[in-house]
């Protein structure tokens, strides 16, 4: 099933009409054999059965009672069917380190450089995607699309090097090869978010080596605090006065600002599930410090006067415009539900730095990029979920939490 999820991420993710439909189709069907026989998988699924009924039942409130006026059932539906989905792959993930056989630890390391080839050589120009198209293979060939394997191979890194560390010579050659592949290929796309988070994550990493509670808690308060003052941050500080910062992130700060006036219209029970498919961004842009900057006006009108996309290129962002602070108090509900489960086991050196990784990794990259149900978006949160399930189950002694 991994190496279906490295194909599927290169070739066809947002190809709705070609052979990625079937390897879709053939994950959830082997998702729900291997579930079969894999019962200390069910402990987790109970639990994401719990958070799924508390996220989606307030989605269909927002949808069908008309102080929501931007909710969608539709979005709602197929939102929770593509969470189920993602719940019976992430499973497979989650069962105990003694269960798995060491063919895993080869697929994970087999995939990673796999990708990591895979991108280096496109990258380079041999277009191996058109080759394949030209024989009846339809590939999907984007800068999108370039940018989601990278997001993809961000993740799938840190768990091959997370099932490859260890103190002998011969694993800290292929820790290094793992490493050095998949930086270059991530350097040769132009996934600027992916770049960042490489190097932030490997930074706090080998930090976290010295100091992983600290680390942990100080990270946890942090974004504890990022969820609930993000609409006020963009009120306190409206970045789109300050138009020397390179263009790429200034867009970036302007979508963030544009949501925070959004959000602070419905601040505390939002615009409904779905609102940005439809919320219309013109009333909520910040003004122009320059009449001649025209670049505003290119995202009011150069999307239908939606967000680009249709959402705010940040998670957050996306539950607060949804929800309001009911949202926001939800989420960080789970969040410190989450850090009091993982409080025991970052005392364990082994696996600790590559779970403050691989979610510093998710941080940054769902801070710039992804915010919405799009099925390519959806594997891409499962696939964060599915390595930060594969190393926790390293702890023999990890127990799930009921919700």
């Amino acid at each position: 099933m991994l190496i279906s999820y490295t194909i599927y991420a290169f070739f066809f993710a947002q190809n709705i009409d070609s052979i990625g439909n079937a390897l879709l189709l053939g994950m959830s069907l082997f998702s729900l054999i291997t579930l079969y026989y894999s019962r200390t998988s069910w402990p987790f699924l109970k639990s994401g059965i719990n958070v799924f009924t508390i996220i989606f039942g307030l989605a269909l409130i927002t949808t069908i009672i008309p102080l929501w006026t931007h909710g969608h059932s539709d979005w709602a539906f197929s939102s929770a069917c593509k969470f189920v989905l993602c719940l019976f792959i992430v499973s497979n993930f989650a069962t105990p380190e003694s269960q798995k056989h060491n063919l895993f630890q080869k697929t994970t390391f087999g995939s990673c450089i796999g990708l990591s080839l895979l991108m280096i050589v496109q990258n380079s120009g041999f277009e191996i995607k058109e080759i394949l198209s030209s024989s009846g293979i339809h590939t999907v060939n984007s800068d999108w699309n370039e940018k989601y394997h990278a997001f993809w191979l961000m993740f799938l890194a840190w768990i091959a090097i997370s099932n490859t560390w260890k103190n002998d010579t011969r694993s800290k050659l292929l820790t290094t090869q793992l490493l050095i592949y998949a930086s270059i290929a991530i350097f040769s796309s132009h996934s600027q978010s992916s770049q960042f988070a490489l190097i932030l994550a490997i930074i706090i990493f080998f930090i976290s080596k010295f100091s992983m509670k600290g680390i942990w808690k100080f990270g946890v308060i942090a974004f504890i605090a990022y969820i609930l003052l993000f609409p006020v941050l963009w009120q306190l500080f409206p970045f789109s006065q300050f138009e020397w910062i390179p263009e790429r992130l200034y867009i970036r700060f302007l979508l963030f600002e544009t949501a925070s006036n959004g959000i602070l219209d419905q601040w505390f029970c939002g615009h409904g599930f779905g609102s940005t498919l439809t919320l219309p961004i013109a009333p909520y842009l910040p003004e122009s410090t320059s009449p001649t900057d025209n670049t505003l006006a290119s995202l009011a009108n150069g999307y239908n006067g939606l967000f680009p996309g249709a959402h705010p290129h940040n998670l957050i962002a996306l539950i607060w415009l949804d929800f309001g602070l009911i949202g926001a108090m939800l989420f960080t509900f789970f969040i410190y539900r989450f850090y009091r489960w993982l409080l025991p086991i970052m005392n364990d050196r082994d696996i600790a730095p590559f779970i403050i990784a691989l979610i510093v990794s998710a941080v940054v990259i769902f801070s710039f990029s992804f915010s919405i149900w799009q099925t390519d978006v959806v594997l891409t949160y499962a696939m964060f979920f599915a390595c930060l399930m594969s190393v926790l189950s390293k702890n023999h002694k990890l127990l799930w939490p009921s919700t």
